[in-house]
């Protein structure tokens, strides 16, 4: 059982891993703007209007590739 200061510092090794594997194997650095096809400040709008939005983007999408 891990206690809660034992939970974050395995999260943020964790983290720390998959950062470093990801930045060794893929063309692009991890949280690198550029390689997302959308951000989103879900704070900015609240989280269900972000998920509507994020739902008509998706749906536009997926016209876009038929």
């Amino acid at each position: 059982e891990f206690s809660r200061l034992q939970a974050i510092n395995y999260i943020s090794w964790m983290d720390a891993r998959r950062k470093n594997y990801h930045n060794q194997f893929c063309h692009v650095k991890w949280g690198d703007p550029a390689s997302y096809d959308i951000i989103v400040k879900a704070n900015k709008m609240g989280l269900e209007a972000t998920a509507d939005m994020l739902a008509e983007y998706v749906r536009r999408r997926m016209e876009l590739a038929e």
